[in-house]
């Protein structure tokens, strides 16, 4: 039963989010990511193929995507988090597998970019899509940056920007010519710092819509995460279910925060499959029959959902 919610869980995340269709940087990046994180933690062992796995998975994360620094810290936070919350501060020696993985994945990343690093550029990853013209439109003066921040600005004038779209990219350019007075970030480093009251103003808005969403995702799963920390700890039960959770968590607010409001699925594919490893690998959680009626329950939600969505876009009239 535990495999079977697994695999239907996994389909569906991966096919409703995109994450997982090959050939995007995204899926590629994602897939990196989950080596790495899994093997980092699954091995318990310094042993030679876990480092070669490991800097398989680094590899590609750095080659792929830039945002594999969000998410290497979201790992750090996770592993620091646990160790402090377990009382357990001590590092073994297997742990430095991790950033030795990580070395050589940058080594052979500079490597692959010897011939870009000889003519002056140092860019690493070979998809950037937060400092280029959205959606591939070429005569546009806007940046990706600067259309998700008017999307945000103008989402925020109703209903503190609940469940707000992201605009028109065509209106966002038309706002920032009418605009001139509006100080806009042109990229992702300045939209960090631009105005963090701004950012943290949301955040409570935003991890709503983050659980929101997930509904149709993953149900109600991601809600329990904080329930189900609290009861691992109550029960003084140290293990990677615990880390997987702890980790997801943080990486569902880290996301929050840094795209209050235009976060998409496909930004936590990876959350929601640590989110339901955590959950559904605990075999001492799934001997509870009480949580495994609420784990079929639970799949029922979503499955009602989907059928739901479906009908409303009028799939099935089609058929």
């Amino acid at each position: 039963l535990k495999r079977s919610l697994i695999f239907h869980l996994s389909i569906l995340i991966g096919t409703t989010t995109t994450a997982s269709i090959i050939g995007q940087s995204d899926s590629i990046f994602y897939m990196g990511f989950l080596i790495f994180f899994f093997e980092s933690t699954i091995c318990g062992k310094k042993k030679k193929s876990s480092i070669a796995i490991l800097s398989f998975g680094s590899s590609i994360m750095i080659m792929s995507r830039p945002v594999v620094i969000i998410y290497l810290t979201i790992i750090l936070a996770g592993f620091i988090l646990y160790r402090i919350m377990t009382k357990n501060i001590t590092f073994m020696s297997n742990h430095l597998r991790v950033p030795l993985a990580l070395i050589i994945g940058l080594i052979i990343t500079m490597m692959a970019n010897y011939p870009k690093i000889k003519y002056g550029d140092f860019s690493i990853s070979y998809s950037n899509k937060v400092n280029s013209k959205p959606l591939g439109i070429k005569n546009i003066d806007l940046s990706w940056t600067e259309w998700f921040y008017i999307s945000q600005l103008q989402g925020n004038e109703s209903r503190f920007g609940f469940l707000a779209p992201t605009i028109n990219v065509r209106d966002a350019e038309k706002y920032k010519k009418e605009h001139p007075e509006v100080k806009l970030p042109k990229t992702y480093r300045e939209y960090l710092t631009h105005d963090l009251f701004f950012i943290f103003k949301r955040l409570p808005v935003s991890i709503i819509e983050t659980c929101f969403y997930s509904l149709r995702l993953v149900g109600f799963l991601f809600v329990l995460l904080p329930f189900y920390i609290f009861h691992k700890l109550k029960e003084k039960s140290a293990d990677r279910f615990l880390l997987y959770s702890i980790t997801a968590l943080i990486g569902a607010i880290v996301w929050s925060v840094l795209w209050p409001s235009t976060v998409q699925s496909k930004h936590l594919y990876p959350i929601y499959i640590i989110t339901i490893c955590s959950l559904l690998g605990d075999t001492k959680l799934l001997d509870q029959a009480k949580f495994l009626y609420l784990l079929i329950f639970n799949m029922l939600f979503i499955d009602f959902v989907m059928i739901w969505v479906l009908w409303k876009e009028k799939l099935f009239f089609n058929l």
